[in-house]
């Protein structure tokens, strides 16, 4: 299940489906409390709860759990599923745009087919973040593009230097409501 959501939606995480094909017990136990299915997940363990005689997902998760760290990137499975899709669609980009083009400077006047400039694979690569932000695998298209630093190796000429940070967008596990109430006195 949780492969066909990835390859559908992979900003989606399998939170709250059911999965149908495992026979569930009549009681998970210590995971019917959200307390001890943190506490599972901090340990690099998947979660369910059961509902209507199923298991449904809850915390899909890696066994990647290290001390210390209160959020740690390589925790939830979506984010893996998520972080592959950006470098696999950036690869991509680099094989039609970057790789056996001839690099010239931005201010090269060239004629030449077959060739990239800093800026071109700058706005490739801008382009490419909108369309993550429209997907929804990450977030703040201009944190990614005040980032982006596009230029020629200082060492290596046959090389093209690109880095840059992107936010993934989260996914709501736990909800956080505050209600007010007052009296209407006449």
């Amino acid at each position: 299940k949780h492969a066909r959501i990835s390859q559908d939606d992979p900003a989606a995480d399998p939170i709250n489906t059911d999965d149908i094909d495992m026979p569930c017990p009549d009681s998970i136990g210590a995971m019917e409390t959200y307390s001890e299915r943190d506490r599972i997940v901090k340990l690099g363990c998947s979660t369910v709860m059961q509902v209507a005689g199923k298991y449904r997902m809850q915390d899909s998760v890696t066994t990647y759990h290290p001390d210390g760290d209160l959020n740690p990137v390589f925790r939830y499975s979506r984010d893996l599923i998520a972080m592959w899709n950006i470098r696999f669609g950036y690869y991509l980009l680099e094989q039609q745009y970057v790789v056996g083009k001839k690099i010239c400077r931005d201010t090269d006047n060239v004629s030449a087919p077959n060739i990239v400039k800093p800026m071109m694979w700058k706005s490739v690569v801008l382009e490419y973040f909108k369309s993550l932000v429209d997907r929804g695998i990450i977030v703040d298209f201009d944190f990614s593009k005040a980032s982006l630093v596009v230029g020629i190796s200082t060492t290596n000429p046959n090389r093209l230097d690109t880095s840059f940070s992107t936010k993934l967008s989260g996914i709501a596990r736990i909800s956080s409501t505050q209600n007010i109430v007052g009296f209407n006195f006449g």
